[in-house]
């Protein structure tokens, strides 16, 4: 599959990122979380392998457990959204 959209935006989003960081005058490291809501398992492992995003976030709690099952999930800890109690207690 070509992935070379991701590749594009990514790269996009790292300058705008270093040169928000510039701006600021910030020295400090800034995570890029990628939010993964709609995104297929091929494209989660490209994020991961080819373009070395680390951290990923889903607000679906029911679709972080299925794609936990399909995907080593490197840093998959964020969830982006509110979640009820209930739904929290699948994630621990």
């Amino acid at each position: 599959m070509d992935y070379s959209y991701i590749d594009r935006n990514v790269a996009d989003i790292r300058a705008r990122m270093n040169a928000a960081v510039e701006r600021a005058g910030r020295t400090d490291e800034v995570l890029l979380l990628a939010a993964i809501k709609s995104a297929d398992v091929g494209e989660i492992k490209y994020l991961h392998e080819a373009l070395g995003v680390n951290d990923v976030g889903e607000n679906r709690v029911q679709q972080l457990m299925e794609r936990y099952g399909n995907v080593l999930i490197f840093n998959c800890s964020y969830i982006c959204s509110f979640c009820s109690s209930r739904k929290i207690r699948k994630c621990h």
